[in-house]
């Protein structure tokens, strides 16, 4: 669930940043499907991003999404302190 500010600095671009929530929907942390990690349902993320806007109701953003939470347990290796970095490209319709 993201909370945004966005500024729009041209006429079809513009820019956002703000926190996001993060839900693990299916965090039964089955051993067969990641035999060395362990999930925590809940994360807690900064993301800014860049948003194009193609017409009045198609776009296209990329956004990238810094952790502030420890959400994974590495058993084996201790790999970013068990925070998750994303990277997303998307296309977008607005209704």
């Amino acid at each position: 669930m993201p909370v945004h500010l966005k500024y729009n600095f041209f006429k079809k671009w513009a820019v956002f940043a703000g926190s996001k929530l993060d839900f693990i929907a299916d965090n039964d942390n089955d051993y067969f499907e990641a035999p060395n990690y362990r999930f925590k349902n809940f994360g807690v993320f900064g993301e800014i991003g860049i948003q194009y806007d193609f017409s009045r109701r198609v776009f296209a953003e990329f956004r990238f999404a810094k952790s502030f939470t420890s959400q994974i347990e590495d058993l084996v290796l201790e790999i970013f302190e068990g925070k998750r970095n994303t990277i997303r490209l998307g296309l977008g319709i607005r209704f």
